[in-house]
């Protein structure tokens, strides 16, 4: 059995400690359906909170009996192996809706959100946000630099007068759990939390930067790179992959 509807209303959003996404189709003439997600936002050692599904009732839903979101550009399907309390014998609920792009773009950022950490529960069938070079910025008393930008991932990187590289700054996961890891020449490796605000394209360590962010997640991290940098430039995008590759914690 699956639910299959047009969204009239959709959208995500913060409420009460959770990380929302709603969808129904209240304005429609069809049988009236609607879905939520919710999942509680991680608080200090908390790196895994429940995601919560309800359909149609209150009472109808539960925690983790979703399986997977698969998302595309204008609909997205959830996978229930098991169903739900009221529809044992559903199997998947198919929300069909049309975004600005902008729009679905803020839908997908908190899409990540609620399932940031259950890896391969949320799989897109259109590619990513990628990062594509950018002219590089001479500034005054100061060193020139780039500053490459998506969804997922700011990278900063810091030439010499000679234009060598002098180091990079990759920010991460920035509508989740945020962090940076910086190279320079002179100080190597260096891995932070982001406290908020913007990164680091004006400077080179910045007040947003703070001394701890637990284990650097390299292998997940290496992954979202190597998916979005297919459009840089040969030279910085290896030049990256190799930083990455050598960054051991201290």
């Amino acid at each position: 059995m699956d639910i299959d509807f047009t969204a009239t209303e959709i959208g995500s959003f913060e409420a009460r400690g959770a990380i929302v996404f709603a969808a129904s189709n209240f304005k429609s003439s069809d049988e009236y359906h609607y879905v939520t997600l919710r999942r509680p936002k991680p608080a200090g050692e908390l790196l895994k909170a429940p995601v919560s599904i309800e359909c149609d009732d209150i009472s109808n839903g539960g925690t983790d009996l979703l399986n997977s979101c698969i998302v595309s550009s204008n609909n997205l399907s959830l996978d229930l192996p098991n169903g739900l309390p009221a529809f044992l014998d559903l199997r998947r609920i198919i929300i069909r809706y049309h975004l600005p792009p902008h729009e679905h773009e803020g839908l997908l950022t908190n899409l990540r959100r609620i399932f940031s950490d259950r890896a391969g529960s949320l799989i897109f069938t259109s590619p990513p946000a990628v990062l594509k070079d950018q002219p590089i910025r001479h500034l005054e008393n100061d060193l020139p630099r780039q500053w490459m930008s998506d969804d997922y991932f700011d990278l900063i990187i810091w030439y010499q007068q000679d234009n060598s590289i002098y180091g990079f700054q990759l920010c991460y996961d920035k509508d989740g759990s945020p962090g940076a890891l910086t190279w320079t020449i002179d100080r190597q490796f260096t891995h932070s939390g982001i406290d908020g605000g913007d990164t680091g394209a004006s400077n080179i360590f910045t007040p947003i930067l703070t001394v701890s962010h637990g284990p650097f997640p390299a292998e997940k991290v290496t992954d979202e790179f190597t998916k979005r940098s297919t459009r840089l430039s040969a030279e910085i995008r290896d030049f990256v992959l190799r930083k990455l590759s050598e960054f051991r914690p201290g």
